[in-house]
């Protein structure tokens, strides 16, 4: 009554849920957006070259990862040899033909049985092997295995330059679907080249 502000009452609304909705919504909108390209560019050609290139830096933007690579696994060889690299940092060292062990490799063995492997910090890494390769990459590993007829042609990894536990159940099942489709190209790849031998 005489003009002065007796109490005030404030109203606090905590939206931190619907604005967690909101961003999980958008990643998975680009990341949808960034398979899509993926498959687009497996059935829009037969050059494996070009398939790789497009899925390595398509998927290290994807899952902000430091690089992505595609390993062949070189039974006659017992080698692992990666094919396909792709770096953010462009002063990063050029690993393609970089050959890892087959032999008493404990994570080439889960590839093998075609499981996943994760390692979420390299720190961690308790074989000798893995600990040496760790040198060159630490921080964080995930490793899809590339199947055809059932067997293993090799897999995609992802690697970041830290420890991360992120490596959600939707990032997995997103690297793995991009794995499937690598391995329905390299199969079409390989039947395109055994038919024009054929041919020739």
């Amino acid at each position: 009554p005489n003009g002065e502000i007796a109490a005030a009452l404030s109203v606090i609304r905590d939206i931190s849920d619907r604005k967690n909705a909101e961003l999980a919504l958008q990643r998975q909108a680009q990341q949808k957006e960034v398979l899509n390209r993926v498959i687009q560019t497996i059935r829009n050609s037969l050059d494996l070259n070009a398939i790789f290139q497009t899925a390595t830096a398509e998927i290290a933007q994807l899952f902000s990862a430091a690089g992505s690579y595609i390993v062949r696994y070189l039974s006659d060889c017992q080698v692992w040899r990666i094919v396909a690299a792709y770096h953010q940092d462009p002063q990063a060292p050029d690993t393609i033909g970089f050959e890892i062990p087959d032999e008493t490799n404990p994570f080439a063995n889960k590839l093998k049985q075609l499981e996943i492997v994760q390692v979420s910090d390299t720190n961690r890494i308790e074989d000798e092997l893995n600990r040496e390769i760790a040198k060159t990459f630490p921080g964080s590993w995930l490793m899809i295995p590339l199947t055809i007829g059932g067997a293993v042609w090799g897999c995609l990894c992802l690697y970041r330059d830290r420890a991360d536990s992120a490596n959600v159940e939707s990032q997995i099942e997103l690297a793995r679907a991009v794995g499937d489709q690598l391995a329905i190209a390299i199969q079409q790849a390989n039947l395109y080249q055994q038919l024009q031998q054929e041919l020739s």
